[in-house]
């Protein structure tokens, strides 16, 4: 049996609250996985965006959550307000990868930037785009 530290997902005011609960303990880098997780439910905004919010203390991303931020940034079923949020979940993250020593990060950072270029290239709406270009500008090279 497969059990989940934050548990059932339809019980997501218990969620909340140990949500909460973690990210005043400061362990929110340990429970990555649970954050994918809600990210990947997608069936209840509150989660999502209380997990995009908890995004954005994560000191060491792993790559699944980095992923995951992005696909809910250009997920057309979800809320444009939550798609700019992901949006500006994954900036934290990736300027946290931009001032890592670590070359296998920086070049994640890379291929983040080049795919955040590329949406810029496509039909969304301007708060998107602006989002977009204020990361964008956030993480070029100084």
């Amino acid at each position: 049996m497969n059990e989940y530290y934050l548990g059932n997902l339809l019980d997501w005011g218990i969620v909340l609250d140990k949500l909460e609960a973690i990210k005043k303990e400061g362990r929110l880098d340990s429970i990555q996985d649970e954050l994918v997780r809600i990210l990947k439910y997608k069936k209840n905004w509150k989660l999502v965006e209380a997990a995009l919010e908890c995004v954005n203390e994560i000191k060491e991303p792993s790559a699944k959550l980095i992923e995951e931020v992005f696909n809910t940034a250009v997920d057309y079923q979800m809320c444009l307000d939550t798609r700019v949020m992901a949006i500006n979940s994954l900036g934290k993250i990736l300027i946290a990868l931009k001032n890592s020593d670590e070359e296998s990060s920086l070049k994640k950072n890379q291929l983040y930037i080049a795919m955040m270029y590329r949406l810029l290239n496509t039909p969304q709406p301007p708060i998107f785009h602006d989002a977009i270009s204020k990361i964008i500008f956030k993480l070029k090279p100084t």
